[in-house]
């Protein structure tokens, strides 16, 4: 293990260019880049970022492993550092750990791996797609129909669908220069709506929120919006992520084409 400094721990987390970094990507940049007390290693084809602090309630311990070489020994890096905090934290009052691994698997995660929670990150090459007629690009204008649309499901509606759902009536985090916003319409009904961008630093077309209206689901009016909403990125790779436990956006994943890449797991 060597301590590295920022600058080279960053080369590293924008090189390896996989979907595991993508929806982290940004805040690599803002946190890792600005946080002075941090300290960065390279370990066996990993970049750990090693984070502590302290206040007068509580004493953190905070640990943030990266794969980001091919045959990195993830695995046994992850036990040394299990082993270091949990060190620490025994001999320190008022402790809290918290680490996460960045794990690329390239492929669905093994038992070992996929009792973590956290998300989980899947990738699929970008096609030629005929814009559907039913989708359109959502603008400003559109804030009240999305809300409407949305609002009554944030308290009628499956587990991670009420998320979703409280996600489209924030119009000021939908309607933003950098991401795009697309509904899709029975007639003059929307049945759902999606946001996508571009990471040109990882080369990834991203679907960031995807929500349709309860009675639309397994009627085809989801792919088609994702294949819309990423149309513009045919030759590009799609990024898709969910949490673990949200078994509904997994299978609809693997439906349209999209596999595992790898997850953000937390272990402690």
């Amino acid at each position: 293990m060597k301590e590295i400094i920022k600058s080279e721990a960053l080369k590293y987390l924008a090189g390896y260019g996989t979907a595991v970094h993508c929806a982290q990507y940004r805040e690599y940049k803002w946190f890792y880049g600005n946080d002075t007390n941090a300290k960065f290693y390279y370990d066996r084809g990993c970049i750990i970022v090693d984070d502590e602090s302290e206040d007068k309630i509580q004493h953190d311990f905070r640990c943030y492993i990266h794969h980001v070489m091919p045959d990195a020994e993830i695995e046994n890096v992850t036990e040394t550092w299990k082993r270091l905090l949990t060190e620490r934290a025994e001999h320190t009052d008022h402790s809290r750990i918290r680490l996460v691994v960045y794990y690329v698997s390239n492929g669905e995660l093994s038992p070992e791996w996929e009792q973590y929670p956290g998300v989980r990150n899947y990738v699929r090459a970008g096609e030629n797609v005929i814009f559907d007629s039913r989708v359109r690009e959502l603008i400003q204008d559109d804030a009240e129909l999305l809300y409407n649309t949305c609002r009554p499901y944030t308290e009628n509606d499956t587990y991670f669908g009420k998320q979703e759902a409280e996600i489209f009536t924030e119009t000021d985090y939908i309607f933003n220069n950098e991401w795009k916003t697309f509904g899709i319409f029975d007639g003059e009904q929307l049945a759902g709506a999606a946001t996508s961008t571009y990471i040109q630093e990882l080369d990834l077309a991203w679907l960031i929120d995807l929500y349709i209206v309860p009675k639309y689901r397994n009627r085809g009016f989801g792919k088609a919006l994702v294949k819309s909403a990423l149309s513009e990125f045919p030759d590009k790779k799609w990024y898709y992520h969910t949490l673990r436990d949200n078994t509904e956006s997994r299978s609809f994943a693997a439906a349209l084409g999209f596999t595992m890449e790898g997850a953000e797991l937390y272990l402690l």
